[in-house]
């Protein structure tokens, strides 16, 4: 499971990074970083607002979009839509959570 976590998240840094390009404010370097999670001492930026459009078919499910950390700045990730696998209906948006550590992100999933 570690492993299909970590790839999703880096295809999810690297692919909307491209695409949109938005950085919010530099923050300091991680505090600490670990192979599966990096904490970072801020809470992200409050959420941009996103405008959905018409869904692609009536199976697809909006997936809101996040901030994500890359280097040492905030990188919005847009939203869009999707259809879900097999099996799974809904989707559990992601979002950050606060440990001692620091903030780090909990990647959305299929439920």
């Amino acid at each position: 499971m570690r492993p299909l976590l970590t790839t999703f998240i880096a295809i999810a840094l690297a692919l909307p990074a491209a695409a949109q390009g938005t950085y919010g404010t530099p923050v300091p370097a991680p505090v600490t970083q670990t192979p599966d999670v990096v904490y970072v001492p801020n809470p992200p930026p409050r959420p941009m607002n996103e405008v959905k459009t018409a869904p692609p078919s009536a199976d697809a499910v909006w997936q809101p979009g996040y901030y994500a950390y890359q280097g040492n700045a905030w990188l919005w990730i847009p939203g869009g839509w999707a259809v879900p696998p097999a099996g799974k209906r809904s989707w559990v948006a992601a979002r950050w959570a606060h440990a001692d550590a620091g903030w780090y992100l909990v990647p959305g999933y299929w439920q």
